[in-house]
């Protein structure tokens, strides 16, 4: 159902143009809270990635929307990685040579972080600057998210991804005192260890069903969410203006969509995309239960069928999925 006073944090995309998703955007504008762009500068922090290597297209991109966007939303600059290569002293100085001199230039409004030594930083230097925690960063307990709020002065934090689905967990943050954003539309599974090695989707590629217990929210879910979240997170930085419009078409308006590969963001080698992009197989937003909100997967072990069900009627019988080769294809 759509509501008049939901807000949320969008993604700018480094593959559109600026001035086009300005223009895309200006519909939703009442419902913005902010939106997130990466810096390319970012990269030569963490690692020893050369600023030769970063292509062209995504540093123009990035630097022109956040020129044309002065004064018109709040921009934040993500920068949260779960690990650093690099000692906590040369992030600290790289970022303070490469990064400090665009927060004046475009006027960055906020930064999303992991590194507390960095937001401390940020802070000590640029005192008006709002630093979100990231869904990177793990903070599920009241422990650590009052020392970032006491030392940081952080007010909305985001709970990892899996959050999402774990309604309960939500509650209790909220009833702590703690206003939340909680990312919507990422297809990642409870508990992921890839997603400290970057390989995001290795823990489901040999298992489609999985593909279904990922912790992606359906815009029809969203009703249940609102007593415990503040500010609802969309993905789709490398998304094309028209999967940025059906996003924000489906989530902010709640305007109908027929298939989940519509909204939700995920990487090649995930169910959701092995199953489209090799055998043309779509799921449907409507044969997706209810139940997937609230079981947390701790059924599917104990005689619940569903996904198993589900799975089974969206592969035609006489159809071999080779998943092996369908890798070796995409890999």
């Amino acid at each position: 159902m759509y509501k008049d006073d939901r807000k949320f944090s969008i993604p700018f995309s480094y593959v559109v143009n600026p001035s086009e998703y300005l223009k895309m955007i200006h519909p939703y504008r009442k419902h913005i809270h902010s939106i997130f762009v990466g810096l390319p500068e970012l990269s030569t922090c963490v690692s020893n990635i050369s600023k030769k290597n970063i292509p062209t297209f995504e540093e123009s991109a990035a630097k022109e929307f956040l020129e044309l966007s002065k004064g018109l939303d709040k921009r934040f600059v993500p920068y949260n990685l779960v690990a650093y290569n690099v000692s906590d002293t040369d992030v600290l100085k790289s970022f303070e040579k490469n990064v400090y001199p665009l927060i004046e230039q475009y006027k960055i409004d906020g930064f999303i972080l992991t590194h507390f030594d960095l937001a401390r930083m940020i802070k000590k230097d640029f005192p008006n600057i709002e630093i979100h925690t990231s869904c990177n960063s793990y903070h599920w307990s009241v422990s650590t998210m009052e020392h970032w709020r006491n030392e940081i002065g952080v007010t909305l934090f985001n709970p990892p991804r899996e959050a999402a689905r774990t309604k309960g967990l939500l509650k209790a943050l909220k009833n702590d005192g703690y206003q939340l954003k909680v990312l919507m539309n990422e297809a990642c599974i409870y508990g992921c260890v890839y997603r400290y090695t970057a390989n995001c989707g290795n823990c489901m590629k040999f298992d489609f069903i999985n593909g279904l217990r990922t912790n992606f929210i359906l815009p029809r879910w969203m009703d249940e969410l609102d007593d415990c979240v503040d500010v609802y997170k969309l993905s789709g930085r490398m998304e094309t203006l028209d999967k940025l419009k059906c996003i924000f078409d489906s989530y902010i308006f709640h305007k109908p969509f027929e298939y989940i590969n519509d909204i939700v963001v995920c990487k090649v080698i995930h169910p959701i995309n092995i199953l489209y992009h090799t055998y043309g197989i779509k799921i449907k937003e409507s044969d997706l239960p209810q139940k997937l909100l609230y079981c947390e997967n701790k059924y599917c072990y104990k005689g619940c069928t569903e996904c198993s069900t589900l799975y089974n009627k969206l592969i035609d019988k006489n159809q071999d999925l080779k998943k092996y080769d369908v890798l070796e294809n995409i890999i």
